[in-house]
């Protein structure tokens, strides 16, 4: 078995989705698994490949989360501010 995480780029074998996705953690039983999608660009990378999102989908969503993660570093989350305005 490869540790190889290039290698879920192209292994979808598993013939659904979710087994696919299953897949992408390697070496499942030994003392040391490896995670083939470690982070969210990583996940929307293999979505694309996978076929389920389109690039201009997972473009989007890149964009957002990059949104978010500055709005939360300057203190300013628009899901808190949201609640906010609709409990007044």
């Amino acid at each position: 078995m490869s540790r190889d995480p290039l290698r879920v780029a192209t292994q979808f074998f598993g013939g659904r989705v979710c087994l696919d996705f299953a897949n992408t953690l390697d070496w499942r039983t030994s003392d040391d698994p490896q995670e083939l999608i470690p982070d969210y660009g990583s996940f929307l990378a293999w979505s694309v490949r996978r076929g389920t999102l389109s690039p201009q989908t997972a473009a989007s969503l890149r964009s957002r989360a990059r949104q978010t993660r500055r709005r939360r570093r300057d203190g300013r989350c628009p899901l808190a501010a949201r609640r906010n305005l609709e409990y007044r």
